[in-house]
Formats: structure tokens, C-alpha cells, sequence
């Protein structure tokens, strides 16, 4: 095998094993969050217990979500194509904010 390709290799099993980590973490979290009191763990009004039910399960995926991202605009920038990552973040952010409102 050629460098090129033992690295290209590489990075794509990091990809995935990353993937798989970020959705099995994911996927816990959806698991266990109706058993968590948001409201008394972050100390607010009780009446807000369910729109941050809501909330934190949305924003817990799009941080997995943008690990992954992160890692794959790092490997844009090593490869001199720096104008990627403010892209990929102004439409990252974009979409947040659509999912969340």
C-alpha cells in the first residue's frame, strides 16, 4: 500500500469509529434523559421541565454531531482548503437554530 492510501485508511476508520462512539453516546442519552429532572439540576422554574426535556436532547446531538464535523474540517484545513470550516459552521449554526425554533 501506498502512503496515500494507508493514510486515507486511516482517517476513514477514525471517521467511523468515531461515528459509532458519538451515535452510541447519543443514543444513551436519549435513553436515560426522561429520567432526568432538567429543572432541578439546573435550578430553574419547574414549569420549564418540559420544554428542557425537549431542548437538551436536541442540542446533545447536534454537539455529537459537530465532534464529527470538526474532525472532518480539520482534515480540509490540513489539506489548505480553509474557507471549508466557515462554511460548514455558518450552516451548522443555521441549521441549529432552525431545529431548535
Amino acid at each position: 500500500m501506498h502512503t496515500q492510501e494507508v493514510l486515507s485508511f486511516s482517517i476513514s476508520n477514525i471517521l467511523h469509529g468515531l461515528l459509532g462512539l458519538v451515535v452510541l453516546i447519543v443514543i444513551a442519552f436519549f435513553l436515560v434523559n426522561p429520567f432526568i429532572d432538567w429543572a432541578l439540576l439546573f435550578s430553574t422554574n419547574v414549569s420549564l421541565q418540559g420544554d428542557l426535556s425537549l431542548l437538551l436532547p436536541i442540542i446533545f446531538a447536534f454537539f455529537g454531531i459537530q465532534l464529527i464535523v470538526k474532525l472532518i474540517t480539520s482534515i480540509y484545513q490540513a489539506d489548505q482548503n480553509h474557507s471549508i470550516q466557515g462554511k460548514i459552521q455558518f450552516f451548522g449554526n443555521i441549521l441549529s437554530l432552525l431545529v431548535i425554533f
